[in-house]
């Protein structure tokens, strides 16, 4: 954006100055008496007591103890609403926790689930574990690292084409990608 600078006689630039200056002066004073965002997270929490504090650390404990990871899709798919819906029906508050976590889809669950810290469980496609059999990118035996606990439904797959084609087989020797 470009501003054309017009020339103004001095007392009008002197006039707008003084303006200027009696609207922010309130606000900087305002400004001075608060305290920073970053100011007043360097501010230490006010400690508790022995047994609050032992109370506080017990649950801690207790809920990290009790606390599974669940890495999902990402936010358009099906496999967050899955993980959300686990957390909905298994969580208890204390006894289990389980978090769902936005993931970047099946291949990419998998690497976390192999090399990231606190993921537990990842929601992936059953070929996916082929591939890495198969090809063996996350190293050997990846079926004794990682084990299969259970298949959550089938897939939906939509085939999308343009006009004229109306069954699967009006795809026949046409180029399809």
């Amino acid at each position: 954006m470009y501003v054309r600078s017009i020339p103004l006689p001095l007392f009008v630039r002197a006039g707008v100055l003084a303006l200027a200056a009696l609207f922010f002066l309130p606000v900087a004073g305002a400004l001075a008496q608060t305290q920073s965002p970053v100011a007043k997270r360097m501010n230490p929490p006010p400690v508790p007591s022995g047994s609050e504090q032992n109370r506080l650390a017990a649950l801690t404990e207790q809920l990290n103890q009790n606390t599974i990871t669940v890495i999902s899709g990402n936010t358009n798919g099906t496999y967050l609403y899955l993980a959300y819906d686990m957390s909905a029906v298994l969580d208890d508050g204390t006894q289990l926790r389980v978090l769902p976590v936005i993931g970047k889809g099946g291949y990419q669950n998998m690497i976390d689930l192999l090399h990231l810290r606190g993921i537990d469980l990842a929601i992936t496609q059953s070929n996916i574990m082929s591939y890495l059999k198969k090809t063996n990118e996350m190293g050997p035996n990846i079926d004794q690292r990682v084990a299969y606990i259970a298949k959550l439904y089938n897939e939906e797959l939509h085939v999308l084409a343009g006009p004229g084609i109306r069954r699967i087989q009006d795809l026949a020797g046409k180029k399809v990608n």
